[in-house]
């Protein structure tokens, strides 16, 4: 583990990689890491109006990107899977803003924005990045609602997790994932078909 001069922080703590979900999502090491959710909900939420995005990466291509993390694929996934349960079990707590009666969260799912998602189809990908920044335009209450350069900086990530972790370690973690079966992923109140998100 990296020394961290930070005294108040809370680090990665090691059984969380051989822990269940449950067991990591009801600790409170991995409740207030890196920071304590519902604490801060609570005390922002008393002076602001607090809109939370999720946003949503494909659970094969996140645990092969950093595959070497927590002593390899099943403990990375074991501390997701964790972290997932505990988010989503925050989400659930607080799905709509008690004042507004709008909607607390909403998704993002970031497959649907990437170009390889439309087969590298540039009209059907622009229309849904314009769709979703629309969306979230909206959701925010911000004054305008498109940006026309929003995605000039942005790079697809060129790797190819079945090269990285092997079809045995993709099978793995597709079989892993059956157990977040009706939690992840959460699917937001009047989704859009954009905010549907795959595993």
């Amino acid at each position: 583990m990296v020394k961290d001069p930070r005294k108040y922080r809370v680090h990665r703590q090691r059984w969380w990689s051989t822990a269940t979900m449950e067991q990591i999502a009801s600790s409170e090491s991995a409740n207030n890491h890196p920071v304590n959710l519902e604490k801060f909900y609570s005390a922002y939420s008393e002076f602001a109006d607090v809109k939370i995005i999720v946003i949503h990466r494909s659970f094969v291509e996140t645990v092969a990107s950093h595959h070497r993390w927590d002593g390899g694929v099943e403990n990375h996934s074991n501390v997701l899977r964790g972290f997932m349960l505990l988010l989503r079990q925050f989400l659930d707590r607080h799905s709509t803003d008690e004042d507004t009666g709008r909607p607390a969260w909403t998704m993002v799912c970031i497959e649907k924005i990437k170009a390889k998602y439309y087969n590298g189809d540039k009209r059907q990908t622009n229309d849904a990045r314009a769709l979703i920044l629309q969306y979230l335009a909206e959701y925010l209450d911000w004054p305008k609602h498109f940006c026309l350069g929003c995605f000039n900086s942005w790079i697809e990530s060129p790797k190819k997790h079945v090269s990285i972790i092997g079809e045995d370690g993709v099978n793995f973690l597709l079989e892993h994932m059956k157990k977040m079966g009706g939690i992840w992923p959460p699917v937001p109140k009047n989704a859009l078909a954009i905010q549907q998100c795959s595993l």
